[in-house]
């Protein structure tokens, strides 16, 4: 490597100028003298007026400009800003590098600290290379790197070529390298990106898809379409015969699983129309707390698809301990993870509710005197009737006073154990007694005399058929 050359500052010192001028105005003195005698004016006031010029010539007399310490390299784009953050890197004028390095400040700019020499600079920028002219330092101590950075406008198209707004886009070099520039469309579709001169291509992420530009060359061309083929897409949910189901929350994925953000419900007649950009995608309807799934699909090979839940007539049966159907009783139908499903009926007079019910496993409950009663869990369409054994069962309650007195014409009431009302109430006979028909479950009982209420202890059905409350 070169030695630095010590550079001296030289300027001329004021003795040597004081001579230059004395000369000068003896000179001037001599040629003026005898044109002074003509004119009338006096030697003094010549003398005068011509050291005073002097004098203001020689304060005003410039400082030689210093010879700059260092390199700056200034990275810019096409208008003349400069860059900032762009990493350089210096290289002797064969190539070689010579291990400095650094990153432009706010300006632009870079100093480099090298000894004399032949050089030029390197920058990186927007995953490209720019380069500065050679230039011999230290007689030339500036160098610029012209990125050609400017405006660039891309645009995101459905099948028809109408813009798309709000698509995340990302510029790659030709390799596909990130180049660090991103952005997103408009309400017109666009988005202007500020790219360095270059070939790129452009990815847009829409509806878990990647989409490609082809690539370009700036700053040949200014603007980029990507085509995503959007078009309108009929996905239908059906029953067991083919019956559009209506009401059903309908999502798309891709054949990853990703979700794509489109959603839509069917209508009456079972169908939604969602827009949909080309790929691979499957469909996922939501319906009485399941999940049910299309194949996978290739748009635009095709534009529609159907979701089979299978719905069909489902029967379900409430029975009491003599297996005898149970009227008047609220159904609800839960998945197999307890989700309700939406689903929901009453028995008619022979104790059994028909419910249209989808595929999957299902378990049913019944409320009945303030109870619930659960079925087992089964799968739909392996079984179509389901059966609900609430055990209801004569239940005999005595009411009698502190002697033991059976208590003839009392009220008495039926709660569960957490005091809810059963509905179920009556009055005792002749022999203090009355007799509740009831379903499986955890009871007490309350009797009301005119001098209050009073309370059995509790009793779980079927294990004990049988209370007795004392009364004052």
């Amino acid at each position: 490597m070169p030695t630095r050359q010590v550079r001296q500052k030289t300027m001329s010192t004021a003795g040597q100028g004081l001579v230059e001028y004395a000369l000068l105005l003896a000179l001037v003195l001599g040629i003026s003298v005898g044109g002074l005698a003509l004119t009338g004016v006096s030697v003094g006031d010549v003398f005068s007026q011509v050291s005073e010029r002097l004098q203001g010539d020689f304060t005003s007399a410039r400082t030689p400009t210093p010879i700059p310490e260092d390199i700056m390299v200034s990275v810019i784009d096409i208008g003349g800003d400069g860059i900032s953050n762009v990493r350089l890197h210096a290289f002797t004028s064969l190539g070689r590098y010579t291990g400095n390095n650094g990153r432009t400040n706010d300006e632009g700019n870079f100093h480099f600290d090298l000894d004399d020499g032949s050089y030029r600079f390197r920058a990186y920028y927007q995953a490209h290379y720019y380069w500065s002219e050679t230039i011999d330092w230290p007689a030339q101590a500036f160098a610029e790197i012209q990125t050609g950075r400017r405006p660039f406008t891309v645009t995101v198209a459905d099948a028809a070529g109408a813009a798309i707004s709000d698509v995340r886009i990302h510029a790659y070099n030709e390799r596909g390298w990130y180049t660090g520039v991103r952005g997103r469309t408009g309400a017109d579709g666009t988005a202007v990106l500020d790219l360095a001169d270059g070939q790129v291509k452009f990815r847009a992420y829409y509806q878990g898809h990647y989409y490609w530009s082809e690539i370009f060359t700036t700053p040949d061309v200014t603007s980029a379409t990507i085509n995503i083929g959007r078009r309108p897409f009929t996905v239908k949910v059906a029953d067991a015969v083919g019956a559009g189901i209506p009401d059903a929350q309908i999502h798309v994925y891709n054949e990853r699983g990703w979700y794509t953000g489109v959603t839509g419900r069917t209508g009456a007649d079972g169908t939604a129309v969602l827009d949909l950009a080309d790929g691979q995608v499957k469909f996922r309807a939501y319906y009485q707390g399941h999940y049910y799934w299309s194949e996978i699909l290739t748009t635009p090979d095709v534009t529609s698809a159907t979701i089979n839940i299978g719905r069909r007539p489902f029967t379900v049966k409430v029975a009491g301990a003599a297996d005898g159907g149970i009227p008047d009783v609220r159904i609800h139908v839960y998945n197999e993870r307890g989700w309700y499903t939406g689903v929901t009926g009453r028995t008619g007079a022979d104790g059994t509710v028909v419910l249209d019910l989808a595929d999957g496993q299902v378990k049913f409950r019944a409320y009945y005197q303030a109870h619930y009663h659960w079925s087992d869990i089964v799968t739909i369409p392996d079984v179509t009737s389901a059966t609900i054994e609430i055990g209801q069962r004569p239940v005999t309650i005595l009411v009698v006073d502190q002697g033991g007195t059976p208590q003839a014409n009392v009220r008495v009431y039926a709660f569960t154990t957490r005091n809810w009302y059963t509905g179920v109430s009556g009055r005792t006979g002749g022999d203090g007694q009355v007799i509740f028909n009831l379903s499986n479950g955890a009871y007490r009982f309350r009797a009301n005399t005119s001098s209050g209420a009073f309370w059995s202890d509790d009793i779980t059905v079927p294990d004990s058929t049988s209370a007795k409350v004392s009364v004052h």
